[in-house]
């Protein structure tokens, strides 16, 4: 049987605005996450860092950083701009240092005043901000914590981590 145009624009319509709505619906998510984790409290350029990097991750990525084994905490005293632990265990000196909940097995610690520092100095030898260099970073680390509470023995070393953000990012063999 054949279709008629008119079916064909009313898929069009249907389609275009299911996926306005799931933009919103992942834009809001975002803003959720970047609540969550109180980067309402940090500055403009850092607040757009983080939500630059958020927004290239895929939907399934996203509702796994809700897992309630990961902390995020923002800290202005910490010298690194951002830095996973995992696993937590409570022999380590960071969680002597900055006592996370006691579930948590990953922490994501912000240093807030070491991200801002960072965010405008120029990297002379590729000729990029450091804004870039810390987005990479922040996707970097992310990739580190989506691959352990995806699969918390597997391996993770820093290809795999990278590997897991392109998947997360691109939404190819994404196991979520």
């Amino acid at each position: 049987m054949f279709r008629r145009r008119d079916d064909f624009v009313c898929d069009r319509v249907a389609s275009e605005r299911r996926c306005d709505r799931a933009m919103r619906t992942h834009r809001a998510y975002v803003s959720f996450l970047m609540q969550k984790w109180g980067m309402g409290k940090q500055s403009r350029p850092v607040q757009t860092c983080v939500r630059r990097v958020l927004n290239q991750l895929n939907d399934g990525p996203l509702l796994a950083l809700r897992d309630p084994r990961l902390e995020v905490m923002v800290r202005p005293d910490e010298r690194r701009p951002v830095w996973a632990y995992f696993p937590i265990h409570r022999k380590r000196t960071v969680v002597r240092r900055v006592q996370p909940r006691a579930g948590t097995r990953v922490l994501l610690l912000f240093g807030a005043a070491a991200f801002e520092e960072d965010l405008g100095l120029f990297h002379h030898e590729t000729g990029l901000t450091l804004a870039k260099t810390l987005e990479w970073g922040l996707a970097h680390t992310l990739g580190h914590v989506l691959l352990y509470l995806r699969a918390p023995r597997g391996r993770n070393d820093c290809k795999n981590a990278h590997m897991e953000w392109e998947c997360a990012a691109l939404g190819r063999n994404a196991q979520y």
